[in-house]
């Protein structure tokens, strides 16, 4: 776990609850990212279907203003339509 004060990793302490955002399948209900996890909530949107950060991000500035940077990020290609049934997320650089 990274102490943003020290900016060092420090060991997992066992009696602690940790928060991530991460990955989580219907074929693997209790693992993330292959590892063993309990208590997984998943975000929902009101209609009841899963949602991922991207959505979250997309409705919390339907309601706030925002003043990103202009030209932050700049696509190289188009990305490609999802291969699998489920929305492909592609990594920034």
């Amino acid at each position: 776990m990274l102490d943003k004060e020290t900016n060092t990793y420090l060991p997992l302490e066992m009696d602690k609850i940790y928060t991530l955002a991460s990955y989580n399948y219907d074929e693997e209900p209790n693992l993330i990212n292959k590892i063993e996890a309990n208590n997984i909530k998943r975000l929902k949107n009101d209609k009841g279907e899963d949602i991922d950060a991207t959505e979250v991000v997309e409705d919390y500035l339907k309601e706030h203003n925002a003043a990103p940077e202009l030209n932050r990020i700049t696509l190289d290609n188009i990305l490609p339509k999802a291969k699998y049934g489920n929305k492909e997320v592609q990594p920034l650089p």
